[in-house]
């Protein structure tokens, strides 16, 4: 491991070949020490033992440690007796059951070496020295060293937020693990940067941020993004990048229509439930304003505006609408927008309309302790699926199930509930991804 009485050069000289090592496809990279003029020197004064002997290594440091991927374990080492010999640096790579050559060097005329390893994928890997035999002098081997290597924690879930003709608002999940900030690059066409130099930057965002706007860019045009987290060490420690490739708005009318922008449902909607349906992001070309909207049910119903209530002129954020299905089936739902020079556009999406779910609760037993076995059945229609519930209970007590502390899911079949003495009215919720939400018939319990 590196002392602490290493020169600063010699710093330098571990660092840059661990530097050199990112850009090449191996995961070590050795480097000899030394001095041209104290390397006589110290040579000069070495004791006859270094002289003469067998071939021996000195310095390897044998503990196991653990890193971060790509960040740089270093050993220095003298190799005994005092003299230039040729040194391999071998890997054994997790999983595999043998050695394999990853570099080959040389120690320094006072058998001075420096081996610094960066292994770049996850798991136990394993190094050793050779230095190999001569025509006078034996070879030798290393003890070998166990390097645990965990991944670098990824940002995630890269996505825009809102985009423009000349912005694009980016948001991403930030590692768990601890990071000091991400770094945002950008490439025009749809191929991302893969590392953190290539590309336009963008931005460097310090944790714990998470989102940011890129602007003036050029409409209509495409770029991807990478965004890649890392740490304060040094080198740093960069993960891989999360990627989006996304395209700026056109110059000219442009509508889009959106579902529930606020229910994460996507294209499911319910019978008899009111579904949004929302139109902002639409813009009129350069230089004009939305003179008419109109949206097509896909039901045989179609609201137009301007109408009696809404007379124009529209900004875009008003191009909302609400409506609500009286049959099921698929419906293909089309907006128009027409700008003030006569300019049309128009966007479709296909919604899904499904049956309500169906939810029931009975009391099934209550114990001498005042415990109370509730039966539920719910179901929710074929291509749907329950994502969460609630018991509420009022009367003597008041409380809620579950608590704030479970994760969304359908309810059980059967729940166990303790109560204390009294009279209790329970009632019971499912909802579903098709934005519904159904109550079973209200409970009345008495609890001796």
């Amino acid at each position: 491991m590196r002392q602490p009485s290493w020169s600063h050069v010699r710093r330098q000289a571990i660092w840059a070949g661990a530097i050199a090592l990112c850009a090449a496809p191996l995961p070590a990279v050795a480097m000899t020490t030394a001095h041209a003029s104290g390397a006589a020197t110290v040579a000069a004064h070495a004791s006859a033992a270094d002289k003469k002997g067998p071939t021996s290594i000195r310095g390897f440091n044998h503990e196991t440690v653990s890193i971060k991927a790509g960040s740089v374990v270093t050993d220095q080492v003298r190799v005994l007796p005092r003299q230039r010999r040729d040194i391999v640096v071998q890997a054994r790579r997790p999983g595999s059951p043998t050695f394999v050559t990853q570099l080959r060097g040389h120690s320094s005329a006072n058998g001075l070496f420096t081996a610094a390893y960066a292994p770049k994928t996850a798991g136990t890997w394993r190094f050793r020295l050779v230095v190999t035999p001569t025509a006078h002098r034996k070879g030798a081997k290393s003890d070998v060293r166990l390097v645990n290597v965990t991944q670098q924690a990824s940002v995630t879930g890269l996505e825009f937020t809102a985009l423009t003709r000349t912005s694009v608002s980016l948001a991403w999940v930030n590692p768990a693990d601890d990071f000091t900030g991400v770094t945002i690059r950008r490439a025009d066409g749809p191929i991302p940067p893969v590392t953190a130099t290539d590309g336009t930057p963008v931005a460097e965002v310090d944790s714990p941020e998470n989102t940011f706007v890129d602007i003036d860019l050029t409409s209509g045009t495409q770029y991807s993004y990478a965004v890649f987290a890392h740490d304060g060490a040094l080198p740093q420690h960069v993960a891989v990048g999360a990627t989006l490739t996304i395209s700026t708005r056109t110059p000219g009318t442009d509508a889009v229509l959106k579902i529930n922008p606020l229910v994460p449902n996507g294209a499911n909607v319910t019978l008899g439930t009111e579904v949004a349906f929302d139109g902002s992001d639409s813009l009129p070309a350069d230089g004009t304003t939305v003179a008419s909207w109109s949206v097509s049910y896909g039901d045989g119903l179609t609201d137009s505006f301007p109408n009696v209530d809404n007379p124009g002129p529209f900004d875009p954020v008003q191009l909302n609408s609400l409506h609500t299905y009286n049959s099921n089936g698929p419906k293909t739902v089309t907006l128009t927008v027409t700008d003030s020079d006569g300019n049309t556009a128009t966007d479709t999406i296909t919604v899904q309309v499904f049956n309500a779910p169906t939810v029931s609760l009975s009391v099934k037993d209550i114990s001498p302790a005042g415990v109370v076995t509730f039966d539920i059945n719910a179901s929710s229609p074929g291509g749907t699926e329950l994502t969460s519930w609630e018991m509420a209970v009022s009367g003597d007590e008041l409380f809620f199930l579950p608590d704030s502390g479970t994760p969304p899911s359908a309810p059980p079949a059967t729940l166990e509930v303790p109560f204390g003495p009294g009279t209790y009215t329970i009632d019971f919720l499912v909802t579903n991804n098709a934005g519904a939400t159904v109550f079973a018939a209200p409970v009345d319990l008495v609890v001796p």
